[in-house]
Parts: C-alpha cells; structure tokens; sequence
C-alpha cells in the first residue's frame, strides 16, 4: 500500500480500511516476522497498544515517524544508535521513556525468512493474511 499509493488494487484499499476498524482489531494481532510491512510506532506489534499510543511524547519528538520495524531495526535501536533521532535533545524524563521503550526492544528479533502478517486472536492458527488471499 505504502509503496503503491493510489495504484494499489481496491482490494488492498479495503482490505486497509478494513484493519482500521474496531471490530477487526479486537480479533486480530500482528505477528511480526522480517518488520518490512509492520509499521513501528502506528502498529500494534509489541504488547497491546501502538508504541505510538504508549510513547507519544517520544513518538511526536521522533524523525521516524513513518519507518517500519526493519526500518527501525536496520537504523539500530540500541544505545545511541541512529533509530533515536529526536527533533531536540530530550528532557530527563522523556529519557526515561527512551530507556523504557529500548527494555521492551532488547529481546526483539527479526525473522528474515518470515514475512509479517495478522492472526486470528481467537484461533492462532489461522493466518488472516492467507485466508483473505484466497478469498480474493
């Protein structure tokens, strides 16, 4: 979607509008394999709500606002690395938050033979992503 902008198929444009809703994330969550089509702060991948609605004052200081979590993984997110790249110095209490969230991160690992996709909260074994697949 994100690359394809307004040339995506209508299905993917429904299929979009379809995550935004309630009712579709109550039952669904995210599992994250390779990152490459998870976004970092928007998404919820880590825990039960978005790293942005957690973080907010790290993600309205953030300059990667718009990267997925390989994005985010690739610019490094251990301690002074370039995922960290705030639009001023932080305060001390906002880097306590950066502290915090970088725990949460430590024992994230990316798995680059498995792509992202959503599952069935309810029943784990089904993957969403291959069923709406081939159903379209």
């Amino acid at each position: 979607m994100r690359e394809g902008g307004r040339m995506t198929s209508t299905w993917w444009h429904d299929i979009d509008a379809l995550r935004r809703e309630e009712r579709f994330r109550d039952h669904v969550r995210r599992s994250v394999g390779d990152g490459k089509n998870t976004f970092f702060w928007s998404e919820v991948w880590l825990g039960s709500v978005s790293l942005h609605h957690r973080f907010g004052r790290l993600y309205e200081l953030s300059e990667h606002k718009e990267k997925t979590v390989f994005e985010m993984c690739q610019l490094g997110w251990g301690e002074g690395e370039e995922a960290w790249s705030w639009r001023r110095r932080l305060l001390a209490w906002e880097e306590e938050l950066e502290e915090e969230l970088k725990l949460l991160l430590q024992n994230v690992i990316l798995q680059v033979d498995k792509v992202d996709c959503w599952l069935w909260h309810l029943e784990s074994s089904y993957d969403f992503l291959s069923v709406v697949l081939i159903i379209s």
